[in-house]
């Protein structure tokens, strides 16, 4: 009679599938694994591209009041400006230097006296405007040519939820021809 003796070296069925289930679940933990890592990626990404395109529409939906031309019109220096930006600002001031001497971006910001309203400026909207207190003798000697005029701008506004835009610029005019010295916008 022989005897059924257990195999020692053979798998059992039951060995077998115990260890394809843990195969399998290592498998599927790897897997876990890396899409979780892929996951927080692409919540990294969209994080970004929300800052990004928030950014976007804040740039965008706001007034931007800029400068476009510089004229001598017989004794009087104007110029205009339009809110180039997607919405009307509320309650702007202008400021206006002139002297023979440079005007400073620090000098416009740093003057409390002979700021101006200028009112909403809705977009699109382009408006003229004058020195109107410039002496006619800098205009002339500054169209001839025998000494510089130095012209100040800055424009500062408010819009939406008390945030604040402002443009400035610095210009030399002299023999006829106006010159820009530097611009800035906020």
């Amino acid at each position: 009679m022989s005897e059924d003796k257990p195999d020692s070296k053979k798998w059992k069925r039951s060995d077998k599938i115990s260890l394809i289930s843990a195969i399998i679940s290592i498998v599927v933990l790897i897997v876990f694994v890396s899409q979780t890592l892929a996951l927080r990626e692409q919540t990294a990404y969209l994080g970004t591209q929300t800052s990004i395109l928030n950014n976007q529409f804040t740039e965008k939906d706001r007034p931007w009041i800029g400068l476009e031309t510089f004229s001598d019109e017989g004794n009087k220096i104007t110029f205009g400006y339009t809110n180039y930006g997607a919405i009307p600002d509320d309650n702007g001031t202008m400021l206006l230097l002139y002297r023979h001497t440079p005007i400073t971006k620090n000098d416009l910001e740093s003057s409390g006296e002979g700021w101006s309203q200028i009112g909403s400026v809705i977009p699109n909207e382009h408006r003229a405007h004058f020195f109107t207190d410039l002496p006619i003798d800098f205009v002339q000697s500054a169209k001839l040519g025998t000494s510089s005029l130095y012209l100040g701008i800055l424009i500062k506004y408010n819009y939406e939820n008390d945030k604040q835009g402002e443009f400035g610029t610095l210009v030399n005019y002299t023999a006829g021809t106006f010159l820009n010295l530097d611009n800035w916008a906020k």
